[in-house]
């Protein structure tokens, strides 16, 4: 689908808002949180390519000239892979930032990416410390809707853009894991006005095409299609009823929640129960993903 609408010398405490800084040691501190979402994606999936690879195709298809590259909210640096690294620093240096010190401390461990020429930063996603027009491509993975003004990262976004440079913005869809985030309401109706307060809701494939057609002219939606089977036992041999659970409370708004402790264990007998309903192959969730490739900005 296409949608055509119309200096780096701050110190960082200075770069960050105090708003900021208190939603990154809340929700980054400590990388837990990050780990229990992503051993979710361990669960067998009916996909044949994985979401990262799918997402590097995209970037290859469609970036076509050299020059520095920009990674906003990079996590603990999983995206990366050696030949993929290899191929942008072909084109020039690679950026990997983040807003939190853990995440930053994280991919400074990592042995593939201590590199020549790639730099890992401390970066605020609303107020980039880099020079216009510095980047041909930008990447941005699951963050957008987490930062304190999206219309203001957005803008930052489309300033250090080239001209004829790529932007790609990785979200969800309104949909995505409807079918666990029912089963939960079901359990405890409790947790229904919570989800429909999630922060994805803020960019995601229904909000995110108007906001991003501010600041570039070129926007193109493409779908990730992919349903998790949710088994009796994780591949990693822990109980896979517990790693689903885990993924929930793993969740900003369940995190802040009132929830009382004895009742995470009721939880995740009831999610025992959704998974032997559904028999061998496991409980299905969709677990689509949105990208958006943005070209021309303004």
């Amino acid at each position: 689908m296409n949608v055509n609408v119309g200096n780096h010398q701050h110190p960082i405490s200075q770069v960050l808002s105090e708003e900021m800084k208190s939603h990154i040691e809340e929700n980054y501190s400590v990388t837990k949180n990050l780990e229990d979402r992503q051993l979710f994606y361990s669960f067998p999936c009916d996909q044949n390519i994985g979401l990262w690879d799918w997402t590097k195709n995209i970037y290859r298809e469609n970036l076509h000239q050299s020059g520095n590259s920009l990674e906003i909210g990079a996590g603990m640096g999983n995206f990366w892979d050696e030949e993929f690294l290899a191929e942008l620093l072909k084109r020039g240096s690679v950026y990997i930032t983040d807003s939190s010190q853990a995440m930053v401390d994280k991919c400074k461990e990592c042995s593939l990416l201590q590199k020549n020429n790639v730099v890992i930063e401390l970066e605020n996603a609303c107020k980039l410390r880099y020079e216009n027009c510095r980047f041909s491509m930008l990447l941005s993975h699951f963050m957008m809707y987490e930062v304190s003004s999206i219309e203001t990262a957005l803008a930052e976004a489309s300033r250090v853009l080239k001209k004829d440079g790529i932007a790609l913005f990785l979200t969800s869809p309104k949909n995505f894991f409807c079918e666990f985030y029912e089963a939960m309401e079901e359990f405890d109706s409790r947790f229904k006005n919570m989800l429909l307060n999630r922060k994805i809701h803020r960019f995601n494939d229904e909000t995110a095409p108007e906001l991003l057609s501010r600041y570039f002219d070129e926007v193109t939606e493409k779908v990730y299609e992919v349903s998790h089977y949710v088994t009796w036992q994780h591949p990693k041999g822990k109980s896979g009823a517990q790693v689903a659970l885990d993924r929930f409370r793993s969740l900003q708004v369940i995190k802040e929640s009132k929830i009382e402790p004895e009742l995470w264990p009721e939880a995740a007998k009831y999610l025992e129960m959704k998974i032997r309903e559904a028999g061998e192959k496991g409980w299905r969730i969709r677990n689509n993903r949105v990208a958006f490739l943005c070209k021309s900005p303004k």
